[in-house]
Order: structure tokens, then sequence, then C-alpha cells
């Protein structure tokens, strides 16, 4: 242990001789106060979810991309400048220089992390504390009052006329924390026709509330999220029972859809606070994967091809939703029936179309190749953009065990214990590792 400490210190102390370090950190510092400056003319709530969604994202990626540089780049010089010689001669193991390394970027990451956070908290609580009472009202009920999804019970999505009524029904939901608790639905409303206005209207109203109130009404853009407050005494013996109602106007044909997919309704559990220590906390986790990525590659190639191939990963990794969706969108395009037209040529022609659809063959098996490999590759690389816990504490929603223990934790760690080991594998069979 004492070897791993001695490396870590030392790494830390190169980071902070580093002159371009206090450029750095000032740089990480501006962008957590400015990138959220555009949004100061919105409101109270949007305002807020783009602090942490923009003033604490941001400086995330920036943090990432640091980190897949220094692991790559401190022990890539050590090996190309030949000092590491010195270090693989004493007694200390090339495992132990690979975890000293990556605990020293983990405590960088974590001092860099903790002065971002810092301050995205404090234009939080600066922001709040300046709004009026009424907006204060809106956001420690949608933002600080962290809740649990409950998911909507199976219902038949159809188009809904003019003064027509679907009931949506919720199980399994716990309302012990009083009457006076809010319910949050979200989801997404259409329109058919759908270019023909911007926004829909919806009334929402439950045969659970009492006699004479009056129904909620909520406006929102066409396909975007909406979100609707509903009084936790509307729930009966863990139950809820919604019913919307297309409220336009009949003469105007509108068509009123409701999407179960991503229809959720949320319940008061957890802080705020206890969210955001646990997104920091696995955005941690992933700063551990990055450094064995920026390690393995410093063990397999030389400086900067190490950092850009490390930096390569990491950005796939951010975009592999789109490259899914575009791969999934290949496949089902080269799947297709294809008409091909000069099946009905002449029979003079016969042998040059099959020579042509033999060769059209052989293509199609060299691209449905490259294109498994590389559906491979994305299924091994984490989702950083499905997987970012900041999007609970954008959304104020909290983690579930399985979430923090598996989804965001276990398997990152799994996948870092992993790379680790073909780091040292690599690392003991290039030049240096006989040194």
């Amino acid at each position: 242990m004492k070897a791993v400490w001695a490396v870590c210190v030392h790494l830390l102390t190169d980071i902070r001789r580093n002159r371009g370090f206090p450029f750095y950190l000032g740089i990480l510092c501006l962008c957590a106060w400015f990138a959220p400056r555009s949004a100061a003319e919105l409101d109270l709530l949007p305002r807020l979810r783009l602090l942490v969604q923009y003033g604490l994202a941001l400086p995330v990626v920036i943090i990432g991309i640091a980190t897949l540089v220094i692991a790559s780049g401190s022990l890539g010089r050590e090996i190309e400048g030949r000092q590491i010689h010195l270090v693989v001669s004493r007694p200390i193991r090339r495992s132990q220089i690979l975890l000293g390394k990556l605990l020293g970027i983990l405590i960088l990451d974590v001092v860099l992390l903790g002065v971002v956070a810092s301050i995205c908290v404090g234009q939080i609580v600066w922001a709040s504390s300046s709004a009026e009472e009424g907006a204060r009202s809106v956001v420690e009920s949608r933002f600080f009052t962290i809740r649990r999804p409950v998911a909507v019970d199976e219902f038949e999505n159809r188009a809904l006329g003019s003064g027509e009524s679907l009931t949506i029904s919720f199980s399994n939901l716990d309302t012990t924390s009083g009457t006076d608790e809010t319910l949050v639905l979200r989801g997404r409303q259409d329109a058919i026709p759908r270019g023909s206005i911007l926004e829909v209207e919806c009334d929402w109203s439950s045969p659970a509330a009492p006699a004479g109130t009056a129904p909620i009404r909520t406006k929102a853009r066409v396909g975007s999220v909406f979100e609707v407050e509903v009084p936790s005494s509307w729930a009966e013996g863990g139950r809820l029972v919604l019913v919307a109602t297309n409220a336009h106007e009949e003469l105007s044909n509108i068509r009123l859809v409701t999407s179960p997919v991503g229809l959720e309704l949320y319940a008061a559990y957890g802080s705020f606070v206890t969210t955001l220590i646990v997104a920091l906390a696995l955005l941690l986790v992933q700063f551990v994967f990055l450094g064995t990525i920026g390690l393995l590659g410093a063990a397999l190639f030389s400086l900067p091809t190490a950092a850009l191939v490390a930096s390569f990963v990491y950005v796939t990794g951010l975009v592999s939703p789109f490259l899914s969706d575009s791969l999934d969108a290949f496949r089902s395009e080269m799947s297709s029936p294809r008409d091909d037209n000069s099946s009905r040529g002449h029979s003079s022609g016969a042998r040059s179309h099959a020579r042509h659809d033999h060769g059209h063959d052989h293509d199609d098996a060299w691209v449905d190749t490259f294109v498994d490999t590389l559906g491979g590759v994305l299924a091994v690389l984490p989702n950083f953009r499905r997987d970012d816990p900041l999007t609970h504490v954008v959304e104020s929603r909290s983690f579930s065990i399985g979430d923090v223990s598996w989804r965001f934790g276990g398997s990152l760690l799994l996948r870092a214990a992993f790379v680790f080991g073909v780091t040292c594998f690599f690392w003991r069979r290039r030049e240096i590792g006989s040194a």
C-alpha cells in the first residue's frame, strides 16, 4: 500500500507543478459559471434544471476528457522517456504502479468535481433565494423534492376527439407522507393532425376527487414533455385513477393522443442533497473506468495516439445512442426486400445479372460483418448518455437500488476491472515489461 500511495503522491505532485494546471482549473470554473448564463431570462424551474444540465454536466465532460489525457500521458511519458525503467527496477509490482496512478487521478477528479459542484450548488441557492415566493414554492415541489417513479398500468392508446376521455391508473403507490403531498405526472402528448396546432390542451380529473373539484388543465407543446401536479388525496388504497379529457373545442377537430411510453407518476422519496451526492459518487465511478481506459491506451500505443484513442472511446460512449439507432435503421434498410427490375431482362443478360447479384451479396456480407462488429463494440462500451446520473438530479428522480448497484455502479466497476487486467497483460509484454 505504501508503494501505491507513493506513486499516487508523485503523480499529484507532477500535476500541481504543471504550468497548465491553473489554466485548466480556471477554464473549468468558467464553464461551470458561464454555461447556464444564457438561461437567465427563463422561469426559475427550467433555469435550475439548466444549471445542473449545463453548469455541471458540461464540466463533467471536460473532467472526463482530462482524466483520459492525464491517465494516458502520465504513463506514456514515463515509458517514452525511459523513466519507468527506474521504477520497475525497484521492488514494486506493475499493478501497484497502475493502481497508484489510478488513485491519484481519482483524488484529482474528486477535487475538481467538488469545485464544480460547489459552484453549481451556489448558483442554485442564489437563484432560489432571489426568486419570488410563488416560484420558490414551485421549485420546492418539482425540483428540490426528489420523487420515485411509478409506472402506469396498461391502457388503450387511442386518439381522443373533443370532449372524449381516457382512464389511466397507477398501482403500488405509497402516499404515506400525508394528504398535503402532491404527486407529479409526467409524459408526452401528441395531436392529430399534428401540424394544425402548436399546443395540446388536456383536462385531468379523478373519480376520487371531492365533489365540485375542477379538473386540472395542462397546456404543452405538441410532442413535448408535460407535467401536472395531482393531490395525493386522489389516491385510494395505493391506487390512483386519472381521467384525461381532450379540452380542445369541438370545431377544432383536434384528436389528442396520450402515449404510455415514458408516462410516469412521481411520488416524494428522498432529498435533493442525497440524490446529488449519489450522482456525484456515480460520476466518480465513471472516471475510474475512464482512467483505466487511458492507462490501457498508454500500454498499447505511444503518445499522442494513446490519448486520441482513449478520447475516441469516451466520445463513442457519449454518442452511442445515436450510433445504435443509426445501425438499427441501416439493418432495417438492408433487410428490406429490393426491387430488382434487372431480373426481368432478356435471357441474354441473365449471366451478367447473376454475376452482379453474386458480387452484391459478397459486398453485403462484408457490410453485415462490419455492422455486427460495430454493434458488438457499442454493446461492450458503456452508454454514458443514457446512464448519466445527473439526469436523475435534473428530473428530480430518485435512484433505485438496482440502478446504483448494477446499471451505474457494478457494471462500470466490472468493466474497469477487466480493462485494468488487460492493461497489466499488455504492459508486461511490451519492451518495458522486460526491463
